[in-house]
């Protein structure tokens, strides 16, 4: 089922509800990362090359497994505290200014740092941008219900990056303390429209929480597993995590998971996007580490194969920086 016909299939759904809801990441609104854990790992290469990294390298080192640990241990001090898992980001990190022994302006920094990589790498369903639209028509109402630690705000910049617009009603765990992994955002949902649950379609990816839990209380799920289903079947890159540079790999992975839900591409047109794309990458990548590696001032380029490189190189001096001269020569086949 294409994307048209899979539009053509919720809309016609859609005429049985009053109520519109849609899970937010993963459903609305993906990352061009793996999983989102990778964005940690980019975070944290980040912090390396940057000069908070250079200043403290020991929180830029560890940062990735420290905020992955704080999570966890934020979750489990919450339960333990209001009998709830649904933390806030702030809670997250001030459990991880405990672990890595950080000032609050190091705190904020992390903070800023996570929050504009998750802004960066968001973009929007190409399904689900058509389908909100027509979801708000004949007096349908929408609520975006996400289990969340993001704060709402930010999540509203996001859906509007993406182009979704209100009104809707937003429903964050991390801000309400209420879940729909265990129910209780769904039962918010019916109280706020004063609703039965036969009112409300539910859109999400979660097979537990958006589909399990759903249909538990009434309301009708549909399990929208886009990924999965629709575009890893046309993912050509292993989905396995290197043991090293697995950020890179992540970013990679995620960027040809957003292009080929954008578009469809011919034979030879996903060849170049995932085959010789990532293969030149790879190699522009070695280059500059060698090139900074040993302080290279000047690099030379012959010949046709080189001239791809050249180009790369020229179009992204950040790579390098200008203190390295870049030349180009062509040579014929004749000589």
């Amino acid at each position: 089922m294409y994307n048209d016909e899979l539009l053509r299939h919720y809309t016609a759904k859609l005429t049985k509800f009053k109520i519109v809801s849609f899970d937010i990441f993963d459903t609305l609104i993906h990352r061009a990362v793996h999983r989102p854990t990778d964005l940690f790992d980019t975070l944290s290469a980040r912090l390396r090359h940057n000069d908070f990294g250079l200043m403290y390298p020991e929180i830029a080192s560890s940062f990735a497994h420290k905020r992955i640990a704080a999570e966890t241990e934020a979750r489990t001090r919450l339960t333990a505290t209001l009998g709830t898992p649904e933390v806030g980001l702030k809670e997250i990190y001030d459990v991880l200014a405990e672990h890595l022994d950080l000032t609050q302006e190091q705190q904020q920094y992390l903070i800023e740092q996570e929050l504009e990589l998750e802004e960066q790498f968001c973009h929007p369903n190409p399904v689900m941008q058509m389908l909100f639209p027509l979801a708000g028509q004949n007096d349908r109402r929408i609520v975006l219900c996400s289990d969340m630690y993001l704060p709402p705000d930010f999540i509203e910049k996001l859906l509007t990056k993406c182009g979704y617009i209100r009104p809707y009603t937003l429903l964050v765990s991390g801000d309400r303390r209420r879940s729909k992994h265990e129910g209780s955002m769904y039962h918010e949902v019916l109280q706020h429209f004063s609703a039965q649950p036969h009112d409300v379609i539910h859109f999400g990816d979660n097979a537990h929480a958006d589909v399990k839990i759903a249909k538990k209380i009434g309301i009708q799920p549909e399990f929208f597993n886009y990924l999965q289903d629709r575009v890893e079947p046309r993912l050509r890159i292993p989905l396995q995590k290197p043991a090293q540079d697995g950020h890179i790999w992540s970013l990679m992975t995620g960027s040809i998971r957003q292009l080929l839900m954008e578009k469809t591409y011919d034979f030879w047109e996903d060849a170049g996007l995932q085959i010789f794309g990532p293969l030149i990458l790879g190699k522009v990548l070695w280059m500059t580490q060698l090139a900074r590696r040993h302080r290279i001032e000047r690099m030379l380029f012959f010949a046709r194969d080189a001239f791809l490189l050249h180009d790369v190189f020229q179009r992204y001096p950040e790579l390098l920086g200008p203190q390295v001269e870049l030349r180009y020569c062509y040579f014929s086949r004749a000589t």
